[in-house]
């Protein structure tokens, strides 16, 4: 297999400390700053804007919606929205009572955010109208990634435990929905199109992957 060529680095401000990445429907990149406390957007085209958005908050992780809405999940256990035109609300939905600050965090096709810390075992919920629900799902895990499939079924990966957590659209948790091998510590998951869940495994170098349904299969 041929190995990737890069062709571009894009470069963000001194000390920005990129920490998540999201891609909207136009090929927009978008960049959570923790440290710089910004969200920085690269074109297509390549041009970039190293603060297209001023939030004072960590964001510890960002996610778009169908409408090319920004969200980001901050430090202070709030959540920013931004539009694609860059109006910024800073405190859009608040999580009162969730410990420790978000750092991971999902959107639905319905526009409902999703949101986690992996300090925590909790997952928050807000809907498309900035209703919040801080406690919405309660997994006994670590969720250090999360993903939503077509149906609105979130899936988040337990770092601690080497699972992966399901917790459907109506709120049903399957809190080890599918266990890795002990030392796997799943860091990131993804869904496909189809329903299979993917897990990239830090501490064995493994990508596993997790059929709807729930069968394991280990690379």
């Amino acid at each position: 297999m041929d190995a990737a060529t890069i062709v571009t680095d894009y470069p963000l401000a001194p000390g920005a400390l990129p920490q998540s990445l999201a891609v909207d429907s136009n090929g927009n990149v978008y960049s959570a700053n923790r440290l710089a406390s910004t969200v920085s957007k690269v074109t297509p085209g390549g041009e970039v804007t190293q603060t297209w958005a001023t939030l004072d908050s960590s964001p510890g992780a960002i996610a778009v919606d169908s409408s090319d809405n920004v969200y980001t999940a901050n430090g202070d256990r709030t959540i920013s929205k931004i539009t694609p035109a860059g109006v910024v609300d800073r405190a859009w939905a608040s999580l009162p009572g969730i410990m420790g600050g978000l750092t991971t965090m999902a959107i639905d096709k319905q526009g409902n955010v999703f949101t986690g810390s992996s300090s925590n075992s909790v997952l928050s919920k807000v809907t498309a109208d900035g209703v919040a629900s801080p406690f919405w799902a309660l997994l006994g895990a670590s969720p250090y990634d999360m993903a939503v499939d077509s149906a609105g079924t979130v899936y988040v990966a337990d770092v601690m435990k080497s699972t992966v957590g399901k917790v459907t659209a109506e709120g049903m948790v399957t809190p080890s929905w599918a266990t890795l091998a002990s030392a796997a510590s799943p860091n990131g998951i993804a869904v496909d199109s189809l329903g299979n869940v993917f897990t990239a495994n830090a501490n064995n170098r493994t990508v596993s992957k997790i059929t709807p349904a729930g069968t394991l299969t280990r690379k």
